[in-house]
């Protein structure tokens, strides 16, 4: 699933800074700069055959992915429970 808008400018390597933080902070998900150089920035997260990634293009577009051979939500939901301290239960 790909989530894709036209940036027509008003996003900033700052905007998709934030956006990375929040997925992060509120998933677990650890998104890792792959390309970061202020015109085009590629964030990824893989385990397993499951990916994220988010992509910024300079006033061209931004997306997010969810490639998933599994479901994401148990994987959500573990990283979730790790993040807290709990046990995860399989």
């Amino acid at each position: 699933m790909t989530l894709s808008a036209a940036d027509d400018g008003s996003w900033a390597q700052a905007d998709v800074d934030a956006l990375v933080q929040a997925l992060n902070a509120d998933y677990g998900i650890e998104l890792v700069p792959v390309v970061a150089n202020g015109t085009v920035s590629l964030y990824a997260f893989q385990r397993n055959c499951n990916e994220i990634t988010v992509t910024w293009t300079a006033g061209v577009s931004v997306s997010l992915t969810f490639q998933a051979s599994t479901p994401l939500l148990p994987l959500l939901q573990e990283a979730q429970a790790a993040m807290a301290g709990e046990e995860v239960q399989p």
